[in-house]
């Protein structure tokens, strides 16, 4: 279809008739690399490291849920389910339905696998290590490739900016 005035092509945002307005493909997210999982970086702030993550979609509903039952009928209910039992449980969830590798993490020198990574995500002195995983998770699937290769053919070179 014609693209209305104004939209950029690498951007869901443009302007019609003074409004801005939002496509509708902006929402849409792919459902292979929700499925397979996804190599994602969690941030400019650490290079190198990726994890490749499913998104946090039933499966992992579904495994907090049993988990959080299981757990609860140890304790005589949910309600006495302390916050760091909800926490673990949340964790495992992620764990066990979206972590699927890991790349550029050593220790000592050596590639840590993705068992030494679950193992340290279980730890709370590695929360910063868990909310990683869970921000690569909940971006699973949203950006694509192309959308990064338009913006930079419709970006201007960083050294002419001022």
């Amino acid at each position: 279809g014609r693209r209305p005035p104004g939209r950029r092509p690498f951007s869901p945002v443009f302007r019609h008739e003074g409004a801005a307005m939002v496509d509708i493909s902006a929402f849409q997210r792919n459902a292979a690399a929700m499925r397979d999982g996804e190599w994602l970086s969690p941030g400019v702030q650490y290079p190198g490291i990726e994890f490749k993550c499913r998104a946090l979609g039933h499966e992992y509903l579904d495994a907090f849920a049993r988990n959080t039952k299981i757990q609860a009928r140890l304790v005589g209910g949910e309600e006495y389910l302390s916050a760091e039992q909800k926490a673990r449980i949340n964790i495992d969830a992620l764990i066990e339905t979206a972590l699927l590798d890991v790349k550029g993490i050593e220790e000592r020198g050596v590639p840590v696998t993705l068992a030494r990574i679950a193992e340290m995500m279980r730890d709370p002195a590695y929360a910063e290590l868990t909310g990683m995983v869970f921000n690569c998770a909940s971006r699973v699937g949203r950006l694509l490739a192309a959308d990064f290769e338009d913006a930079a053919k419709n970006s201007e070179p960083v050294s002419t900016r001022t």
